[in-house]
C-alpha cells in the first residue's frame, strides 16, 4: 500500500506543478517569445492548452501508455525526465525535446509516449488559438 501512496503522489506532483505555472501564466503580464521570434505565450487574456479530460486525463494517459523500458528497469534506473513541446493552434504535438534527462532509456520513452499523444485543446491568447511552449516532467519510480 506505502508503495502504491508514493506511486499515485509522484504521478501527481508532476501535474500540481503544472497547475501551479497556469495559475501564474494566467496573471502573468510578460510575453514570452522564442529565438525564432515566435511570441509563446503572453497570459493577458489567455488560457493555456491542456490534454483532453485535463490532468486526470493526462494521468491516466500516461499510466496506461508508459512502458518502463527493460533495460533501466533491470539497472534499477529510476528519475524525473523533463520535457518540453508545442502545442499548436490546432491541438497538435510537435519539437518534443528532453529538457533534463535522466538515461537514454528513459528519455527514449518519455519522447515516445509524447509523441503519441492525442490533440490537446489550443492555447489561446485573446480567444485566438496560439501555439505554446509546454513542459512536461514524467517521474519514472520503480516499484
Amino acid at each position: 500500500m506505502k508503495q502504491f501512496i508514493t506511486v499515485i503522489f509522484l504521478l501527481l506532483l508532476p501535474c500540481l506543478c503544472l497547475a501551479q505555472g497556469q495559475d501564474s501564466l494566467k496573471t502573468s503580464h510578460s510575453q514570452q517569445v522564442d529565438k525564432n521570434g515566435d511570441i509563446v505565450f503572453s497570459g493577458v487574456g489567455g488560457t493555456m492548452p491542456s490534454f483532453p479530460g485535463h490532468v486526470e486525463g493526462l494521468l491516466t494517459y500516461l499510466q496506461k501508455n508508459i512502458k518502463y523500458p527493460r533495460k533501466a528497469e533491470k539497472k534499477g534506473i529510476e528519475g524525473k525526465v523533463v520535457c518540453s513541446f508545442w502545442v499548436l493552434e490546432d491541438g497538435s504535438i510537435t519539437d518534443v525535446r528532453v529538457e533534463q534527462n535522466v538515461d537514454p532509456a528513459l528519455d527514449k520513452e518519455a519522447i515516445r509516449v509524447i509523441k503519441a499523444m492525442p490533440k490537446w485543446n489550443p492555447g489561446t491568447q485573446n480567444g485566438i488559438p496560439t501555439k505554446v511552449r509546454y513542459t512536461l516532467p514524467i517521474t519514472f519510480k520503480l516499484q
